[in-house]
């Protein structure tokens, strides 16, 4: 069964398209990959492009190819791209630079607070943690005030299980 002119030229028109907005899609990648300067996001974008080719080739021809891979769709799809690369990629490309940048600096912008209190969560762990490390010698100094340091280290000798003698002091009075 042959196929009118018309559809063919619909299916053409639409691999085209979809051709040159894969190219639209592998610059804007392009521009995120050359940001973040990574092995890793290189491998990320080209396999979300080639996944996402895949699958609006596949979506191309369930839809406009009507239920069937035809060959010519690839085709246009590449020529779509190509076409888009040699005469729309330039502009394009300078204006996803910019648009970019302007949603990289929003989001730093909006985690600004995020930010400010991680800073002051890592100054107060910091300054617990140091407070908390001396707090053995507090205690050292608050029983150094109540008993003389001889009684204590031996009530620190028997708590280890250190047998020796032991004094026991009685409870001091606060005068204020």
């Amino acid at each position: 069964m042959a196929l009118p002119i018309s559809l063919q030229l619909l299916q053409a028109g639409m691999a085209l398209l979809f051709g040159a907005a894969a190219g639209v899609v592998y610059d804007l990648l392009r521009t995120i990959r050359l940001l973040l300067r990574s092995r890793a996001a290189e491998w990320i974008c080209d396999a979300l492009f080639c996944a996402g080719c895949a699958g609006g080739l596949f979506a191309l021809g369930l839809s406009v190819g009507e239920g069937r891979q035809r060959g010519f769709l690839a085709a246009f799809v590449f020529l779509g791209m190509v076409f888009y690369r040699l005469t729309l990629s330039i502009p394009v490309r300078l204006l996803l630079d910019r648009v970019v940048r302007y949603v990289i600096r929003g989001v730093h912008f909006l985690l600004l607070p995020v930010k400010a209190v991680m800073k002051a969560a890592e100054k107060m762990k910091k300054n617990i943690k140091n407070l908390f490390h001396y707090s053995n010698k507090w205690v050292i100094l608050y029983k150094s005030e109540i008993m003389p340091s001889s009684v204590w280290r031996d009530e620190a000798s028997h708590a280890r299980g250190e047998r020796g003698n032991t004094v026991e002091v009685p409870k001091s009075r606060y005068i204020y």
